[in-house]
């Protein structure tokens, strides 16, 4: 047991030195499948700590953030597959996934702690987070191209999912979360008067149709107010066809972020 938490402290070292743009080597990995569980276990560990700092030790585990971390170490493995048949040697998958996990736990660390933060930081984090991973690649496989070239494609599309695919989900809840969740539209009583106004607003500004001419309208719904990756989602949508399809005039959102409640009507 010594043994195997000595190799953790030791991958998470060179996690740390990779992150961090301190030298590394391959060598300085410890590669085994437990090994690889262990770093996996940790990563989940670091989530849940921050997470209760963040809100509070008197909540409790969200049990849904349990099959997306799963998710997410099979997307680990997967990417590592790929990289390995590009770079025709399979043998080192295993050293690739421990290399990439890591990095995670403290990735785990800085990300939900600087989520609120905004959208350039949120950026800074992706690019820090696909340059460490690329040079993971490097350390354990080689800097040769293309296939180098082909290695970060995969870490690029593996960091976009794991970004903005996969469902931003709070590994703890608060106390009574569920109840603040249910409430969260209503729980500003001006805001909710003020949704009468706002969706009056929205259809009065609509332009009449033009007889004998065919137009397009556009409807944004983003009804989940539990993350925002949804609202922005939805702005940009609407941005883009405003744009490229003329629906500026004829467009109309909904959505339910406590976020936007005196901006757009309640997606209910």
């Amino acid at each position: 047991m010594r043994f195997r938490l000595s190799s953790l402290a030791k991958n998470l070292l060179a996690g740390l030195r990779l992150a961090l743009f301190l030298p590394v080597r391959a060598s300085d990995y410890r590669v085994s499948g437990l090994d690889f569980v262990l770093l996996a276990l940790s990563g989940f560990v670091a989530w849940v700590a921050v997470g209760a700092v963040l809100a509070g030790f008197e909540g409790e585990l969200n049990p849904l953030a349990i099959p997306m971390y799963l998710a997410s170490i099979s997307l680990v493995l997967g990417t590592a597959l790929l990289v390995a048949l590009a770079y025709g040697a399979q043998e080192k998958l295993l050293s690739l996934a421990v290399a990439l996990s890591a990095s995670q736990p403290w990735f785990e660390l800085v990300v939900p702690a600087a989520s609120g933060l905004g959208e350039v930081v949120l950026w800074i984090l992706v690019g820090w987070t696909l340059i460490a991973s690329v040079r993971a690649v490097a350390v354990v496989m080689g800097a040769r191209r293309p296939q180098l070239y082909q290695g970060t494609l995969a870490v690029g599309a593996m960091i976009a999912i794991a970004f903005f695919v996969f469902p931003e989900t709070d590994v703890w809840l608060p106390s009574a979360a569920q109840d603040e969740e249910a409430g969260a539209g209503l729980a500003d009583e001006r805001a909710f008067h003020l949704q009468g106004q706002l969706i009056e607003r929205a259809l009065a500004g609509l332009r009449r149709g033009r007889p004998g001419v065919p137009e397009l309208y556009f409807v944004g719904f983003a009804p989940d107010g539990s993350q925002d990756v949804f609202l922005r989602e939805m702005r940009y949508v609407k941005r883009l066809f405003d744009e490229r399809f003329g629906t500026a005039g004829r467009s109309i959102t909904l959505a339910s972020s406590r976020d936007a409640l005196e901006e757009f009507p309640i997606g209910s």
